[in-house]
């Protein structure tokens, strides 16, 4: 892991690794700007069956 990396959200891990803007991946998954910055900061957290499904986005790019 990069140094830079280790204090980055898995999320936020996840969509970098996947070349992926917040913009993009908020329409690809529908939700506002606010909530998945408050996911990526660790300000929020999502309900566990609710981001397995959006997880299932990342799977389309690898």
């Amino acid at each position: 892991m990069i140094e830079e990396d280790r204090d980055k959200s898995p999320l936020r891990l996840l969509r970098e690794q996947n070349q992926l803007t917040q913009y993009q991946l908020r329409q690809l998954i529908g939700v506002s700007e606010r909530r998945l910055s408050d996911w990526e900061n660790g300000k929020a957290l999502c309900q566990t069956w609710k981001m397995l499904w959006r997880w299932r986005v990342f799977i389309r790019f690898r």
